[in-house]
């Protein structure tokens, strides 16, 4: 049992990983006392001048000046911020309010609409399917009534294109 924990990848990993832990632990403890031997004294002398400081006390010491004027100013503050959040949260209400009716309309313009359609569906598949032509003719183009009077119907009448149809003459561009 011993030689498979041995020869496992992670075994190896936490046994690198614990080793350079407690030499991290031993190098910072040495590198502390090292520091309080040579540093100790000033760091003891700063420590002592902070406590003989007069506002190191923990006496309360009175407000400074204005100190009133800010508290009432962020008292209005907090109270128009108040009535924003109270407006917000209102405001909020009434539109899912909306949406939650025009929600309701949807669904039930949905289900009419399928409704509808199934109407639609069953009054055509019960119906009689009409009989289609399978060609339709085209309707013959409508003539001008002077042309009826006065057109042959075994000739074919040829007429020329009014003039605005005309391609523009060309001569004027070649001088």
């Amino acid at each position: 049992m011993a030689f498979i924990i041995r020869n496992r990848p992670e075994f190896l990993f936490l046994a690198v990983c614990s080793i350079l832990l407690a030499a991290f632990v031993v190098l910072a403890g040495v590198g502390g006392a090292l520091a309080w031997r040579y540093y100790g004294g000033q760091a003891t002398d700063m420590i002592g001048a902070a406590q003989a400081l007069p506002g190191a006390t923990n006496e309360p010491t009175a407000p400074p000046e204005g100190f009133a004027e800010l508290q009432q100013q962020l008292k209005s503050i907090a109270t128009d911020l108040a009535a924003v959040s109270n407006t917000l949260e209102q405001q909020s209400a009434a539109n899912h309010d909306q949406l939650t009716r025009i929600q309701e309309q949807i669904a039930e313009q949905s289900v009419a609409l399928q409704e509808t359609k199934q109407e639609l569906s069953q009054k055509l598949s019960s119906s009689p399917p009409a009989d289609k032509p399978g060609h339709t003719p085209l309707p013959k183009p409508a003539q001008h009534p002077a042309q009826v009077s006065t057109q042959d119907s075994s000739k074919p009448v040829q007429r020329a294109p009014p003039p605005s149809l005309l391609p523009p003459k060309y001569s004027n561009v070649l001088r």
